[in-house]
């Protein structure tokens, strides 16, 4: 009986060795047939069918990432000393560019995640600030008009026309109040900064155009679209309080009389200067809206 044992273990222990010599041959097989390229495989350092590139390694930070593609822009993955980002997408509007660079305030490309505009430039007074916010402009036009527009919408095609002939964004309205129709207060953009074309602050929140005798401007609504100096006044039907004044019978009667506003005015008579033939010519002030 112990000599049978001895015999199936030694007949065991024989068994064993044999499986891992097999096992070892195989594998020195497999490897041989890999160095030779019968069987590739990506990070052998052998370019093979079915590889754009084979650099020897599995790392992503390279010209040949770890599933042997040549490493491009937009792949996801940051080539080391070739670009700064890398977010796996080609758009322009996030805080990695197509070119895989960061985005920066005055590049062009509005960053939608950090910027509230871009127009290429890092310049105050042309609708984006410097740090890529907008800014809520506001100017008198270089053209003067008699006080008979008709309508609303008729005065504020005139703002936006000068504003867009200049390279202002957004949507620009008139500062013109109706007796019986719309105020011109009515699309304030409340809170908002208002400025003129230079960069110069007129008020730190728009409210603060109507505080009646107490209207205190810090600077004058005396330059135009394009920044150049405009002098006299310009129609309003404002009182410095908000409320509606003489409007020319709603801009439509030029033999009566409308309230016009003092182009060089930062007291109340900005907007409430006094009264003047509907037949005179005179500017429109025009303002920045939000847009919906």
């Amino acid at each position: 009986m112990a000599e049978s044992g001895l015999t199936e273990s030694i007949g065991s222990t024989a068994m064993s060795t044999s499986m891992i010599m097999s096992e070892a041959s195989s594998f020195a097989e497999q490897s041989e047939s890999s160095i030779n390229g019968d069987s590739p495989f990506c990070g052998n350092g052998i370019q093979e069918a079915g590889e754009a590139c084979d650099d020897g390694n599995v790392v992503d930070d390279d010209a040949c990432l770890s599933t042997c593609v040549e490493a491009k822009c937009g792949d996801g993955f940051v080539w080391a000393d070739m670009e700064v980002c890398d977010d796996g997408n080609a758009d322009d509007d996030d805080r990695c560019l197509g070119t895989c660079v960061p985005a920066t305030c005055g590049d062009g490309h509005l960053n939608k995640v950090d910027e509230s505009c871009d127009d290429g430039n890092v310049w105050s007074g042309d609708g984006c600030d410097s740090s890529c916010d907008l800014e809520y402009l506001m100017f008198a036009t270089q053209a003067v008009f008699p006080g008979s527009f008709g309508t609303k919408a008729a005065a504020d095609i005139k703002c936006q026309n000068e504003a867009a002939a200049s390279g202002l964004p957004g949507t620009y309205v008139a500062w013109l109040s109706f007796s019986l129709g719309d105020l011109a207060l009515a699309a304030l953009p409340a809170g908002e900064r208002l400025m003129r074309t230079d960069g110069v602050s007129i008020v730190f929140a728009a409210e603060a155009l109507l505080k009646g005798d107490n209207t205190a401007l810090m600077a004058s609504v005396s330059l135009d679209a394009k920044g150049d100096s405009v002098a006299g006044f310009a129609w309003t039907g404002t009182l410095a309080s908000g409320e509606p004044g003489a409007d020319c019978s709603m801009w439509k009667a030029p033999e009566n009389l409308g309230l016009v506003g003092s182009l060089n005015g930062k007291d109340a008579k900005w907007t409430q200067a006094g009264l003047s033939g509907c037949d005179e010519l005179h500017h429109l002030y025009c303002f920045r809206r939000k847009d919906d």
